[in-house]
């Protein structure tokens, strides 16, 4: 096997190398370096594991520049809540004092929104150049749900709220067994038919 000469192959890098340099348009380097820079940073950033710290602080200085050209979010309309407070809303949508309107992605804030039990659904109107529209249809809290020991709210359509802490529902029919919270608005509208009966029961076990 022929072993090539080192000499030889580094000279033929070497002139590689010349030509290229020879080549490129005035001021490459400055981009390659750059580009090398930027390069090695996003290396160092991902494989530190710090890539939601940096994502956030450019989300903030993104921001800033947009509000200081007028796209600051000066006014802000909610409707529909009754549950949830203004802040815990604005939280969960994720606006802040810092947030710009230019910026801020309305079909995320909007499925944040969703994520929430509370929320059955959402609007996230963004009105230019600096006022903001969230509308939400809120469930209510409809019946317990016993499984398992555990009692939760729930609302018309099974969903669950919230566990049972709250004294201010405890008036609400209770409902057991698995399943029962889905079935639960199909029987308890029969059920309303016999309010007598109805005063009589304790729980409603599937």
């Amino acid at each position: 096997t022929r072993v090539p000469n080192p000499r030889r192959a580094g000279r033929a890098i070497h002139r590689l190398l010349f030509a290229i340099e020879s080549r490129r348009p005035r001021g490459a380097g400055v981009l390659a370096a750059s580009a090398l820079l930027l390069a090695t940073l996003s290396y160092g950033v991902v494989k530190g594991g710090h890539t939601d710290w940096v994502g956030a602080q450019f989300g903030e200085i993104r921001d800033g520049i947009a509000n200081t050209i007028g796209f600051r979010i000066d006014s802000i309309a909610l409707t529909g809540q009754k549950q949830l407070t203004r802040e815990e809303i604005l939280g969960i949508a994720g606006v802040t004092g810092r947030s710009s309107l230019l910026f801020l992605n309305a079909d995320d804030a909007r499925a944040r929104l969703k994520a929430n039990p509370w929320i059955a659904d959402a609007t996230v109107l963004k009105l230019f150049p600096d006022r903001l529209h969230i509308a939400i249809t809120e469930r209510r809290a409809f019946a317990l749900w016993q499984k398992e020991g555990h009692v939760r709210v729930v609302g018309r359509d099974g969903v669950m709220v919230e566990p049972f802490v709250a004294p201010h529902v405890a008036h609400l029919p209770l409902v057991v067994g698995k399943g029962a919270n889905i079935k639960a608005l199909e029987f308890l509208t029969v059920m309303d038919r016999y309010p007598q009966l109805q005063e009589q029961v304790y729980a409603y076990v599937l």
